[in-house]
């Protein structure tokens, strides 16, 4: 009984957190495309400069993503 509360429990926060990167995701794409990708790094110039993901792993294992976090990336 206290084990099924305490998993609905990490859930619940779980569902939390990707709604609130959900809506940190959409709120920040909008400002994607007031920049450029830099030109004279050739790998920077094919970006997709609307490409915005993130995937955050917590200490625990528990994964949360959101956009485009598929997205291979350059640095």
């Amino acid at each position: 009984m206290v084990q099924r509360m305490i998993q609905e429990e990490k859930r619940q926060l779980r569902d939390l957190q990707m709604d609130c990167l959900d809506e940190w995701v959409t709120h920040y794409r909008s400002f994607s495309g007031e920049g450029q990708c830099a030109a004279y790094i050739p790998a920077l110039e094919k970006a997709n400069p609307f490409d915005l993901g993130i995937c955050i792993i917590g200490p625990g294992g528990t994964v949360i993503k959101s956009g485009d976090w598929h997205v291979s990336f350059t640095l």
